[in-house]
């Protein structure tokens, strides 16, 4: 599966994620390091854009969490 058939829902379940874990923890768990660049920026709260992505593939069936 591509980048491009990540939906909001699995950007919305690797943000909740993010939020269960907290960002440090979330970061650690799935191995990236922090944004560089660009923040994705849900309801006033900063998210790493890339941890974000990579882990909503994850989210896709029968896909697994990237490491982009």
């Amino acid at each position: 599966m591509a980048l491009a058939e990540i939906t909001r829902a699995e950007v919305l379940a690797a943000v909740q994620e993010s939020d269960r874990l907290g960002r440090e923890a979330f970061r650690r768990q799935h191995g990236f390091g922090p944004a560089r660049c660009y923040m994705l920026v849900h309801d006033g709260k900063a998210y790493d854009s890339r941890a974000i992505v990579g882990v909503a593939h994850g989210y896709l069936p029968g896909q697994q969490a990237l490491l982009l």
